[in-house]
């Protein structure tokens, strides 16, 4: 890789990549947007820049102004954050008083356009019902240990231990946001989950969890996995758009707030649940002292985070809820089924006029 002094827009996206792909996409996209505003690419653009034929915040002003409106706040605060950061990388120089000067006229006042939120318990056990194996695992670790996808899809069969009475998954620090390792607990019902899934692969320690169907020795692709769950969210019926948003009201990211949620709704202390999470936050180090400190705390949460077990017959409201979530589930598969029926009654009434308008013949 070439140095930060001389960084192509390539190579920036790469290492990007390294802490977060959807970061890096989301990156990669405004940078593009920046340059095509500006009637250029990226490395030229830049270029341009450095031999002073463009004014680095006319170029960010035109850009923000094309952008506001079209995008909620936060996005274009986002999209143009990924060009100045660019800038950054090529060591071109950026004053946060200019900026706010020349380029802020244009940006939007940051407000609050949509609402998102982590699912419920019921939805979360929905959720899980209506996947396929290798995705209800992948959303027992979020949902159930809070990690993100890209570390879910780096794992290898040496990350966890499957200890009957404490089963643990350790994050590689190359993996993590932080660059710092952690060890978060399993539920039993995740372990359960794991070892059926992996089977014999279960003795390979170097294979990943999920390797790729052409080539196992590589780990699957982080959007493959992603497009799952969010397909597993769409079958529930909770891939909705909330107002003019563009966000949904669940979405993948939100599975890990799941699990924090629970957490801290189960008295765990702040900062262990946000040690769990891979957040930096104040940690007293005792709660890490041993597996025994760790899964007592763990414990008071695991109830919540068992999604395939009876529920409860006492909890009432719980009850009600898991009926209402698998209603609406079933609302919407009849109305793929009706949408199924429809496009078939169709092929089938063209197929007969199709018969109707050919010349019959004469005996």
């Amino acid at each position: 890789m070439a140095s930060g002094f001389n960084m192509t827009f390539k190579e920036f996206v790469e290492l990007r990549k390294r802490r977060s792909w959807k970061t890096a996409a989301i990156y990669q996209r405004a940078i593009s947007e920046w340059a095509k505003c500006n009637d250029s690419t990226p490395d030229k653009l830049v270029e341009s820049i450095k031999e002073g034929e463009v004014d680095v915040y006319d170029s960010l002003s035109k850009y923000a102004s094309s952008i506001n409106g079209v995008h909620a706040p936060k996005s274009v605060l986002t999209f143009v954050g990924g060009a100045r950061q660019f800038l950054g990388f090529e060591r071109i120089p950026v004053d946060s008083v200019i900026f706010r000067s020349v380029v802020g006229q244009s940006l939007p006042k940051k407000r609050i356009v949509s609402t998102h939120r982590a699912p419920t318990c019921a939805e979360a056990r929905q959720l899980m019902l209506n996947v396929k194996q290798r995705t209800r695992v992948a959303l027992a670790l979020m949902l159930g240990s809070g990690l993100r996808i890209g570390e879910v899809v780096n794992l290898r069969v040496e990350n966890f231990d499957f200890n009957r009475d404490h089963p643990t998954v350790t994050i590689n620090p190359t993996d993590t946001k932080s660059g710092t390792m952690r060890t978060v607990p399993l539920t039993r019902e995740c372990r359960s989950l794991l070892l059926d899934y992996l089977g014999d692969r279960a003795k390979e320690k170097k294979g990943f969890l999920f390797p790729q169907a052409t080539d196992p020795k590589r780990h699957e692709w982080r959007e493959n996995i992603y497009r799952q769950v969010v397909y597993g969210i769409e079958k529930i019926g909770l891939r909705k758009k909330i107002g003019k948003s563009s966000r949904y009201l669940v979405h993948p990211h939100m599975l890990r707030r799941f699990f924090f949620t629970a957490c801290i709704a189960a008295g765990i202390d702040r900062g262990l649940s946000e040690y769990w999470m891979g957040h930096r936050f104040l940690l007293d180090e005792s709660y890490l002292e041993s597996p025994e400190t760790m899964f007592e705390h763990f414990r008071k949460v695991e109830p919540k985070l068992t999604f395939l077990g009876a529920v409860p017959s006492d909890d009432i409201r719980e009850t009600v809820e898991t009926q209402s979530v698998e209603m609406r589930a079933q609302t919407q598969r009849i109305k793929m089924l009706e949408k199924q029926l429809s496009d078939l009654r169709q092929i089938v009434q063209t197929g007969i006029a199709s018969l109707d308008k050919q010349p019959k013949k004469r005996t």
